[in-house]
């Protein structure tokens, strides 16, 4: 089963089992619906809204051949207890959190496990990000039908990515060809030797910066510190090509320094700002001491001259990712 919220449009393929187990939904309650919901969170890794859950513990049930056999007069009442005990399963279970939303409306903001998923595992949305570049890198092009389909093949089914998000991410990795603007070719900037290239040149200038402005420097791989006379940190910068905070953001540091930045290409700026939008847990993840940093905004805080540690600090966050809109693109 396939549910895109984008368009309230839903997928559903049906097949035959030669055997049917014998267990039926009424052999359901509150601690199975509790399982249901729990799996579909744990496969994605990130909140639902309400009616993402709703769909998925039905299909699981669905998928189960956990339905009762076709009757001449069947009870016309067994959604409906389904999904009261879905709502009971939410409300009274120990094992989630209402996120964002409002106290007596379960389809309010979203839900979300109340210990911790895998941090092994990555979000959904980052995932389908991979995808979609790995698209890009593999191919020379494609259409936004061909390049949604490759993307589905691989997060199939309820993992499947709403359409919206794809569209913010072909936008922030891809352009149209200028002769067919149907047909999506992958940003010079953002082939896999250019924004290598980039990246190097970025932590480069980082390490200089750090230098002119008196700070010690370690550097780690892509991640650089800035440390003060005494050796404490005091900046953590976390350079990176894609929109994929989530593996930094979410980690938890021994000794913290007074403020983490994540380094980061400009044309990653709306897709970043969509994940924002739609998970609360990286919103509240990133309120103490984070902050955004393009690299364009980098070079030129660099250029300047007679730059101070104050005016370093002043000029950090003028230049936050925003959310735009992306445009509507043909799907057929």
């Amino acid at each position: 089963m396939l549910f895109e919220p984008d368009q309230a449009l839903a997928q559903i393929v049906w097949f035959f089992q030669k055997q049917r187990t014998t267990n039926g939904v009424e052999s359901l309650g509150i601690s199975r619906l509790d399982e249901l919901a729990y799996s579909y969170l744990t496969a994605t890794n990130q909140p639902a809204t309400y009616l993402q859950l709703h769909i998925a513990s039905l299909s699981q049930i669905a998928s189960k051949f956990w339905l009762p056999f076709l009757k001449p007069q069947p009870d016309p009442d067994l959604i409906g207890k389904m999904q009261t005990e879905l709502e009971n399963a939410l409300t009274m279970s120990e094992n989630f959190v209402h996120l964002h939303g409002q106290p007596n409306n379960i389809e309010s903001g979203t839900w979300w496990l109340a210990k911790t998923g895998n941090p092994e595992v990555l979000p959904l949305y980052d995932r389908a990000e991979i995808e979609l570049v790995r698209f890009l890198n593999s191919y020379p092009g494609g259409t936004f039908r061909e390049i949604h389909s490759f993307v589905c093949e691989r997060l199939p089914g309820l993992l499947t990515p709403h359409l919206s998000f794809v569209r913010a991410c072909l936008e922030s990795y891809a352009t149209p060809k200028i002769e067919n603007k149907e047909y999506w070719v992958i940003r010079p900037a953002d082939t896999t030797a250019n924004r290598r290239r980039d990246v190097r040149a970025i932590l480069e200038t980082l390490v200089l910066l750090g230098k002119q402005l008196g700070f010690q420097i370690q550097q780690q791989q892509e991640t650089i510190l800035w440390l003060d006379r005494s050796e404490q940190p005091l900046y953590t910068f976390f350079v990176l090509a894609s929109s994929i905070i989530s593996r930094f953001v979410f980690q938890t540091y021994s000794t913290p320094p007074i403020d983490y930045v994540l380094v980061f290409p400009g044309s990653r700026s709306n897709l970043l700002a969509y994940k924002l939008q739609n998970d609360v847990r990286l919103v509240r993840a990133i309120q103490s001491n984070w902050h955004f940093l393009k690299f364009r905004h980098l070079r030129a805080i660099a250029e300047r001259t007679q730059l101070t540690p104050e005016l370093w600090q002043n000029l950090l966050d003028q230049d936050p990712p925003v959310w735009q809109e992306p445009a509507q693109m043909a799907f057929f």
